[in-house]
């Protein structure tokens, strides 16, 4: 096609930086070449640049009707993907980068975009295959944070760590850089270093959600701190702006900065200004992260009913194959305390630290999803456990060089607790812990959490509740089916009497106690988790019982969890706890 007038002014200032002279030049050349896909694609791009989410996908949807071949509508295809991840609809964004993908499989911005979505999802082991095949093809520096992000996210934390430090010269990744510097900082331990990283960064780019970030690293003692009124100030900024136009990426600071504020208020003993900041956080997100309940009921469901061989039948053949180290898995809720327990742990020389980013859980969650597809043929139950015992032992192989004397690795997915089953019918030798708190506790912790994506039950209090009982429902089910494999442990309990509980569960795993197990707070291993600042700490007590400052706000959560409650507290004052 020979480009017309306004269509080449448009490309030229485009290319000169000019947006808005370049968009009134391809809106002209749209209606000079209505038939023409080219200036449809390039007014999308203009929109992406102008943050036009919506108006881009209509652009390039447009452009593909148009194209006289599937793979001239290719770059379409990914930058209806860009757009859709501006939008926050991650799942639809990757199914256009693998359309894109399947029609020109070396097209660079197609396996970049599939590379950042799988990321964004936490499929991370696939997500770098994707992300260094992207690379191989073309060097990229925002590949290559992509390609950090997933290392760093799978707990290989000096090799991302190595990657950011060289992104920091190029200007495009220079920022996103050093803000996972200074959050290694803090997962190491070094709190003031954070601190002090995130406010270099917050001078360079306050709208970014470093606010939230130095929040978590220092805590507020007084009302007058500045942070706090810049806080107030930049969320009334944010408001404002959401409210002028409902842009994703606005939205997302916005609840960043409520967090922050209801984590500082929290510091400050306010519960009635920290609850509505965590309130109207929550809701924003769970706008834009909706989360079916039901439908992870049925999952669950369908994950109980697999059957799960613990009769021997796979064992055999995996004594044959087992690389020496067994799963020491830990079922627990998020926030219940698995990073305290899993550091006090990984103090033995027999037991290594696995975290909560394994590969093993991606690997459990596509083969459940291709055993429950209703499409084509699904794998045999023990032809699914076989290969999920072959990713398995692919994750415990690769432990064992770093820590030759390491008996056990731990895994402390928020969704382990899913797979128990699956391991105990793998490794005849895996033990499981499940670790417990007060429901209450638990809940409102969770609340004033902001996870990361994957975790949208925890944005709403009815889900949270909701989510809790299907928990219990799965342990009551798997403490038939594994019985003396199963240990458990009250988080309460750890804390006001640490040594005695953590000598019961090593004796469990037919281990001797080591006294190095005791001073967690010294360990330098990094914690990618929200309890990063907690386990550098000595153990206290103040997580005990938090709720009970926040009663007069969770009226209808306690009344829907009251048997939970009531069963819990029972067990403690069985235990002795109080």
């Amino acid at each position: 096609m020979k480009a017309s007038d306004p269509y080449q002014s448009a490309v030229s200032a485009y290319e000169a930086g000019n947006l808005a002279t370049a968009r009134n030049f391809a809106n002209q050349a749209i209606q000079s070449m209505p038939g023409a896909p080219q200036p449809h694609t390039l007014a999308g791009v203009i929109a992406l640049n102008q943050n036009q989410p919506r108006a881009a996908i209509e652009l390039f949807r447009k452009a593909i009707r148009l194209a006289h071949t599937p793979v001239e509508a290719v770059p379409n295809w990914v930058g209806w993907g860009r757009a859709l991840s501006l939008q926050g609809d991650i799942h639809q964004a990757l199914e256009c980068f693998v359309k894109a993908g399947k029609l020109v499989p070396d097209f660079v911005p197609a396996l970049s975009g599939e590379a950042a979505a799988r990321m964004e999802l936490g499929d991370y082991t696939q997500a770098e295959k994707v992300a260094r095949r992207s690379l191989g093809l073309r060097e990229d520096s925002r590949t290559r944070l992509i390609l950090a992000r997933c290392l760093l996210f799978q707990g290989r934390i000096g090799a991302a760590k190595l990657l950011f430090d060289g992104l920091v010269k190029y200007p495009e990744t220079a920022f996103n850089a050093r803000f996972h510097l200074a959050g290694i900082l803090r997962a190491e331990g070094d709190v003031a270093g954070a601190e002090a990283a995130f406010r270099c960064l917050i001078e360079v780019n306050s709208d970014y959600p470093s606010y939230y970030e130095l929040a978590k690293s220092k805590t507020f003692t007084h009302e007058a701190d500045p942070d706090l009124k810049c806080m107030q100030d930049m969320l009334t900024r944010l408001t404002a702006r959401v409210g002028e136009s409902k842009n994703f990426l606005f939205q997302v600071l916005q609840s960043d900065v409520l967090f922050a504020l209801g984590k500082a208020y929290d510091d400050l003993s306010k519960p009635d200004q920290a609850f509505p900041c965590f309130h109207r956080g929550n809701a924003i997100r769970a706008e834009m992260e909706p989360y079916a309940v039901e439908q992870f009921a049925t999952r669950l469901e369908k994950v109980l009913g697999l059957p799960c061989p613990l009769d021997g039948s796979l064992s055999r053949e995996v004594e044959k194959e087992s690389p020496g180290c067994t799963p020491l898995w830990i079922a627990a809720l998020p926030r219940s305390g698995s990073t305290l327990l899993e550091q006090m742990l990984c103090g033995h020389p027999a037991i290594a630290a696995g975290g909560e980013f394994s590969p093993v859980i991606a690997l459990a969650d596509r083969l459940l999803d291709e055993a429950l597809s209703p499409a084509g043929s699904p794998p045999k139950p023990e032809a699914l456990l076989r290969e999920f015992r072959r990713g398995a032992q692919g994750r415990l192989a690769a432990a064992v060089p770093a820590r030759g004397d390491c008996l056990y690795l731990t895994e402390k997915s928020p969704v382990a607790f899913l797979y128990m089953g699956w391991v105990a019918a793998v490794f005849p030798a895996a033990r499981i812990l499940h670790l417990r708190r007060h429901p209450l506790d638990m809940a409102l912790s969770q609340y004033m959490q902001l996870f990361s994506r994957g975790l949208g039950w925890t944005y709403d209090l009815p889900s949270i509740a909701a989510y809790q009982l299907l928990y219990e429902k799965a342990m009551h089910h798997w403490r038939s089916v594994l019985g003396e494999r199963l240990h458990e442990v009250y988080y309460e309990a750890l804390v006001q009497r640490p040594e005695p509980e953590i000598r019961a569960v090593l004796a469990f795993l037919g281990l001797d106690y080591d006294p190095s197990c005791r001073h967690y707070e010294s360990r330098r291993r990094a914690v990618w988790t929200a309890s990063n600042a907690q386990v550098r700490e000595p153990l206290f007590r103040r997580g005990i019982g938090r709720w009970k400052s926040y009663r007069k706000h969770l009226g209808s959560l306690i009344a829907s969890m009251e048997p939970s409650i009531s069963s819990y507290e029972a067990k403690l004052k069985e235990l002795g706890i109080r």
